[in-house]
């Protein structure tokens, strides 16, 4: 397949969501652009958008309005972190509805976010949570802005990040660093504090120096709904030691 037929199955029209994203990011169209426009429309009527939105409840919440975490892949904060990357923003009120009510619940007291909202912040989901509601329009959010913050300070001396370990001066482990360098990765440069930027430089290089693992062992490892963001993060990786 070469690139115009890539190209061309990407802007097919049953899926707007990914139509408008391929128009705008690869090809460069402005957002006032007419097929750009045609493509934001139906984002909402036609494919995986709409799909997901008719399994929303009355409340914003997906599958339950009880925990928003749980289960897995199907509740509230995954279908934010698809919807974050199918192009959706706060300017749809069922989006705004739903990140609030995370925001509002799962942020923690220490400044990052969890799978309860109880306890101290998580790395995975304050990662994810950080880099989704960016992307939703949430960058200039209180909220957002500590979450960034807790990474860095979470962030283990070599550079590395863990679910399993996180607030510990450990090395990390790469398939769980990836997911704060893809918050960074969508976060405006702008925006980074020094501290931000040194913790991303140490996250690149953790990266970087265990070269070994291959893109299809990692890609392995990970879940579907986490394939974009590792993506994100070697862009990211690629644009910083070019």
């Amino acid at each position: 397949m070469n690139n115009s037929s890539v190209i061309n199955w990407l802007l097919e029209e049953n899926q707007p969501s990914i139509r408008y994203l391929t128009l705008t990011e690869l090809l460069g169209k402005p957002e006032k652009d007419s097929d750009v426009r045609s493509a934001k429309k139906n984002i909402m009527k036609v494919g995986w958008t709409k799909d997901i939105f008719s399994k929303q409840l009355p409340s914003g919440c997906w599958y339950h309005e009880k925990h928003l975490f749980n289960p897995i892949y199907v509740a509230t904060f995954w279908n934010l972190l698809i919807l974050s990357d199918l192009g959706l923003t706060k300017e749809e009120p069922t989006v705004a509805r739903a990140s609030e009510l995370w925001i509002e619940r799962y942020a923690t007291k220490d400044g990052g976010f969890s799978y309860s909202g109880k306890a101290g912040g998580h790395l995975c989901v304050t990662g994810n949570s950080a880099r989704a509601l960016v992307k939703l329009g949430y960058m200039d959010h209180p909220k957002v802005r500590s979450a960034f913050e807790w990474i860095v300070k979470n962030q283990a001396d070599k550079g590395g990040c863990s679910c399993w370990n996180f607030g510990k001066k450990r090395s990390g482990r790469t398939l769980d660093s990836f997911e704060p360098l893809s918050a960074f990765a969508v976060y405006p440069r702008q925006k980074w504090s020094r501290s931000m930027k040194l913790a991303c430089e140490k996250g690149a290089e953790f990266f970087l120096e265990r070269a070994n693992y291959t893109i299809r062992e990692i890609v392995t490892n990970l879940g579907f709904v986490f394939i974009i963001q590792f993506i994100t993060t070697m862009i990211f990786l690629w644009d910083w030691i070019s």
